[in-house]
């Protein structure tokens, strides 16, 4: 993360889920993203002069809609 080498991002793993449903011309679909809702860094800032280095993720989020179609 900077130039002398004492920062590091650590290691993580984010589980996402999605699911459709269709009858006919109705779909019903929805997701999950960061089920575990596990922590991680969503992105770094390499040399940071504030040494503000780490941005946080999202939280657990999800979507749920309905498509019609005719």
């Amino acid at each position: 993360m900077n130039d002398a080498n004492d920062e590091a991002a650590p290691r993580y793993s984010v589980v996402s889920l999605s699911g459709r449903y269709r009858v006919g011309q109705v779909e019903l679909f929805a997701r999950l993203e960061n089920a575990t809702d596990e922590p991680y860094t969503n992105r770094v800032q390499v040399n940071d002069s504030g040494g503000f280095y780490y941005y946080p993720s999202p939280g657990r989020r999800g979507s749920v809609g309905l498509r019609l179609r005719w």
